[in-house]
């Protein structure tokens, strides 16, 4: 393979490659998981990195739902509505009188609200949001590995908000983390050409 000197094509030509050539032999070595979260994260920085100099961003502000992203979206998924959760704790503090209540020098929120989304809510965000939440787990290492006899067999990637709360979670199977992976290069592939 020669180089192209357009690092953005040769990076995804060579990640798309290494798929074909390095993949069998981590699978055979029990690494595929690892080597997919690897292949995957490279293309999510460098997608999310240069999405607004993509040819054809509007590949990775699809909704979900469509009929090929709802392929490759995991079903062992779920995320926070942020805003009820964050109204709640605010509604909650916000009822106390600084002043004339608080004697103590912390508040403890007893009885808020976290509402989840629902699978149709999920699958209405876009592959971005998608690619952004996956990123930030991966990035702060919110990772534990699904084994199985031994062996890693998925994945399980969540993320923690700018509050300190766990909004998104997702687990990938072996096989789901693969098809995810490799449907983010081919869209990448396609925005670059």
């Amino acid at each position: 393979m020669t180089a192209s000197h357009n690092y953005f094509i040769d990076f995804i030509e060579r990640t798309h490659k290494l798929f074909d050539i390095l993949e069998p032999i981590a699978k055979k070595k029990d690494l595929e998981v690892t080597f997919l979260l690897n292949c995957l994260l490279g293309m999510i920085v460098s997608v999310l990195e240069n999405l607004d100099k993509l040819d054809n961003n509007n590949l990775f502000k699809e909704k979900l739902h469509t009929e090929k992203l709802e392929e490759i979206v995991p079903k062992k998924i779920k995320a926070i509505r942020k805003n009820d959760t964050i109204i709640s704790y605010k509604e909650n503090f916000n009822k106390q009188e600084f002043l004339k209540k608080f004697d103590k020098t912390e508040f403890s929120v007893e009885e808020s609200v976290v509402k989840f989304m629902s699978r149709t809510d999920i699958m209405n965000m876009e592959l971005e949001w998608l690619l952004r939440k996956i990123r930030n787990g991966i990035v702060h290492q919110n990772i534990h590995p699904i084994n199985k006899n031994k062996k890693w067999v998925g994945i399980r990637i969540w993320n923690i908000n700018s509050l300190g709360l766990k909004d998104f979670a997702i687990e990938f199977k072996t096989k789901e983390l693969k098809k995810f992976s490799k449907e983010v290069v081919l869209r990448y592939k396609e925005s670059i050409s």
